[in-house]
């Protein structure tokens, strides 16, 4: 039910499988990571509190506090923590590493709400990134952030002209986000996407007190053995 990495009696640190979301939904209380924990802590006194989130389709490290004193211990320490992300993007990268430092802000032209863009009045955001390995139309990145807006990644990689493998938002037709919010997966997500969800996995927390690690989650490894095969 839940793939816990390590608790203690102040937190409980998971690594969230993608295609889970972190906040309940109208489904039952296991298609939620939420749901998932008050199961997890039924006839306790904990109150499960996120410190931070990830995206639906994104996976790995998630920090959940016990009690609230711990709570903000803890949000501080994420505040200047070191966060590593795996991704799988399109497109082989030209060069080894780099820097992207453009501004995030909502995109107002998007049927989208949430959608995030690259614009000159939104708010400073910086995202590194290096080249682990690269295919003929593939690149596996680690990515490092140095802000935390929201959608900063897959943003500022779709901008780059390399989305995440499987980003129905930002992969350059939004569509895609619609049909499979309204229609789940459909034949033309299957025929057109080579990943069922966004390939993008946090991998690594650091904070001054605490190290995290996370293994790469398996559709993310299978995909980077079969793109990167010899």
């Amino acid at each position: 039910m839940l793939n816990i990495v390590e608790e203690t009696s102040d937190y409980i640190i998971l690594d969230k499988p993608g295609e889970l979301v972190c906040h309940p939904t109208k489904g039952d209380a296991y298609s939620s990571l939420i749901g998932r924990l008050r199961l997890y802590f039924e006839g306790t006194d904990v109150e499960p509190r996120f410190v931070n989130r990830l995206d639906r389709e994104t996976s790995g490290l998630v920090v959940v506090s016990k009690n609230r004193a711990y709570h903000k211990i803890l949000y501080h320490q994420l505040e200047g923590a070191e966060k590593t992300y795996w991704a799988a993007v399109e497109g082989r990268m030209a060069s080894d590493d780099g820097l992207i430092e453009q501004p995030i802000g909502k995109d107002e032209g998007s049927a989208v709400a949430v959608k995030q863009t690259v614009r000159q009045d939104g708010k400073a955001s910086r995202t590194r990134w290096k080249v682990l390995a690269r295919a003929e139309d593939a690149s596996l990145l680690e990515v490092r952030l140095d802000t935390g807006r929201m959608h900063q990644i897959r943003v500022h990689l779709s901008w780059l002209g390399h989305p995440v493998v499987g980003d129905k938002l930002y992969g350059g037709d939004e569509t895609l986000y619609l049909e499979l919010a309204a229609q789940s997966w459909t034949p033309r997500l299957e025929a057109t996407l080579a990943s069922r969800r966004q390939l993008l996995s946090a991998v690594e927390l650091r904070t001054l007190d605490h190290h995290w690690k996370a293994p790469a989650p398996g559709d993310l490894v299978s995909f980077r053995e079969w793109a990167f095969r010899s």
